[in-house]
C-alpha cells in the first residue's frame, strides 16, 4: 500500500473521510482499476472483497457510501458472508443507494421474486387466484409508493389511498408487511436491508390499517344474504340447459353442476374442483380435498354432507362426482370462482329477479346450507362449522346476521313442536 502522502489526493480525502466514519479497520486500496476492501476484525481475522466500484475520483461517493454501508450491516451483527450476499444482491439490483433515498426498482424486483418464485412457485403457500388478485394488488400499491424511505414511511402511504380499516386497506397492508418480513430473512438471502425495511412484527399494524369509522362498521355488519331453497331451485332449473347455442348450453350445464353442489354440501365456489368419493365401512362419503391457506396455518379436507339428502339423490351427485371430469365445470382460470359465477349469473331473469329485493351473492348458495342446517336440521353451530370447514367463531360472526324476527318465531315453534312430539312419547 502507497504511503498516505504520495497516493492522490482525493484517494487521501476518501480515506480520512472513512476512517472518522467508520474507523481504521477499514482500509481501501487499488486492484485492477477496482476498489478493494479489507476489513480487520478484533479477533485479528481479516476480510477482503472486491467492489464493483471504479477506482476513480468520480466514484469516490459510491467508495464512501458502499465501505459505510458494510461496516453498518457488520456492526449491526450480520456475519461477513450475510454481508456479502446482501451486497451482491443490491448490486445486482441498483447501483448502491444512500440509505435515506427511496429504492424502487430494488423494491418491486424484490416482491416479484417473493410473490412468484418463493410464495407461488417454490413453496406453494399461495394459490394463482391469490397470486393474480390479492398480491397482484398489493403489488400495484407497491409500485405507486415505492419512493417511500423505510418499511414504516411505506406501510402509512400504502394505506393512504382508503379509508381506515376496510378489507382491502387491510389486506394490502398485511401482505406488504409479510413481503418484508421475507425480505429482511435469511429466506429472501437478506435482499432488503433490515435497519431500513424491517417493518412492526404480526399483530401490531393496527396505525397502518386504521379503524373503521362508523359508517364503514354499520355495513360491514349488515348480512350477506342466504338463498332459500325454493329461490335456489328456481335459480338452477332456470338455467338454459336446453339452448340451441351449443356454447350457451354447455356453460349452463356447467353452473348448473356447480351450483347443485355448492347448494347441497355448502362449498364454497373454489371448492367444487377439489371433491371425491370415498367409501368408508360401505358407505359412500363426499370429500372435499381443499386446503385453505392463511398466514399461520393449512386447512385439512373435510367431509362434507347433503343437506337436503334429496338433492343428492335427485341430482345423482355421488356418480357425477365419481365420474368428473374437467369439462363437467365451469373453466378453472385465475380469476376467483365466486366471481366468475356472479358474471354468469348477472343476466339471468331469476338470478336478476331475486337480487332486486335481496342483496344475494354466489356464497349465498353456501349461506342457504348454513341456515338450512340450524332451521331445517337442528344442526349445532360447532357441527355445521365443522362440515363447512371453519371454526365455529367465524361461524356464529358471519350467519347468526341471518336470524332475523320472523326466522326467529320459525325457528321457536319448531321447538315447541319439538317439544310436543316428545313430551308424548315419553
Amino acid at each position: 500500500m502507497k504511503a498516505r502522502t504520495t497516493a492522490p489526493g482525493w484517494v487521501q480525502g476518501v480515506r480520512t473521510i472513512l476512517r472518522e466514519s467508520v474507523g481504521p479497520s477499514y482500509s481501501i486500496v487499488e486492484q485492477r482499476g477496482k476498489t478493494r476492501l479489507t476489513v480487520r476484525f478484533s479477533s485479528g481475522v481479516r476480510k477482503s472483497v472486491v467492489l464493483e466500484i471504479l477506482w476513480e475520483k468520480a466514484a469516490t461517493r459510491k467508495i464512501q457510501e458502499q465501505v459505510e454501508e458494510i461496516a453498518r450491516l457488520v456492526n449491526g451483527g450480520r456475519s461477513w458472508d450475510e454481508v456479502m450476499q446482501i451486497i451482491k444482491r443490491n448490486n445486482s439490483f441498483t447501483a448502491p443507494i444512500a440509505a435515506d433515498e427511496p429504492e424502487p426498482d430494488l423494491l418491486l424486483k424484490a416482491f416479484d421474486i417473493w410473490s412468484v418464485d418463493f410464495m407461488y412457485k417454490q413453496t406453494r403457500r399461495i394459490e394463482k387466484s391469490t397470486l393474480d388478485g390479492q398480491y397482484a394488488k398489493a403489488r400495484k400499491r407497491l409500485k405507486e409508493v415505492s419512493n417511500a424511505a423505510n418499511a414504516h414511511d411505506l406501510l402509512v402511504k400504502a394505506g393512504q389511498c382508503w379509508e381506515p380499516g376496510i378489507r382491502v386497506r387491510e389486506q394490502v397492508i398485511r401482505t406488504l408487511a409479510k413481503f418484508l418480513r421475507w425480505g429482511v430473512s435469511k429466506d429472501s438471502d437478506y435482499i432488503l436491508d433490515s435497519t431500513k425495511w424491517e417493518p412492526k412484527p404480526k399483530g401490531n399494524l393496527s396505525e397502518y390499517i386504521g379503524q373503521k369509522s362508523f359508517q364503514a362498521r354499520v355495513k360491514s355488519v349488515e348480512p350477506t344474504v342466504a338463498l332459500e331453497d325454493s329461490e335456489i331451485l328456481a335459480i338452477i332449473n332456470s338455467l338454459p340447459v336446453e339452448s340451441n347455442h351449443p356454447r350457451d348450453k354447455r356453460s349452463a350445464k356447467q353452473w348448473q353442476f356447480a351450483l347443485q353442489l355448492m347448494s347441497t354440501f355448502g362449498l364454497r365456489p373454489g371448492e367444487i374442483y377439489f371433491l371425491e368419493v370415498r367409501i368408508v365401512k360401505g358407505q359412500y362419503q363426499v370429500w372435499c380435498n381443499y386446503q385453505k391457506k392463511n398466514d399461520t396455518s393449512l386447512g385439512k379436507p373435510r367431509r362434507v354432507h347433503a343437506l337436503p339428502p334429496e338433492w343428492q339423490k335427485e341430482w345423482n351427485l355421488i356418480d357425477r362426482i365419481q365420474n368428473m371430469t374437467e369439462d363437467d365445470l365451469p373453466v378453472k382460470s385465475s380469476a376467483n370462482v365466486g366471481e366468475a359465477c356472479r358474471k354468469y349469473l348477472s343476466g339471468k331473469p331469476v338470478w336478476k329477479a331475486i337480487k332486486e329485493n335481496k342483496a344475494i351473492i354466489p356464497y349465498s348458495f353456501r349461506h342457504g346450507w348454513s341456515l338450512r342446517s340450524h332451521l331445517d336440521f337442528g344442526l349445532s353451530d360447532t357441527v355445521s362449522a365443522k362440515a363447512m370447514g371453519h371454526t365455529v367463531a367465524v361461524h356464529n360472526q358471519i350467519y347468526s346476521q341471518y336470524i332475523t324476527e320472523g326466522l326467529m318465531d320459525e325457528a321457536i315453534e319448531k321447538g315447541i313442536n319439538y317439544r310436543n312430539l316428545t313430551k308424548d312419547i315419553k
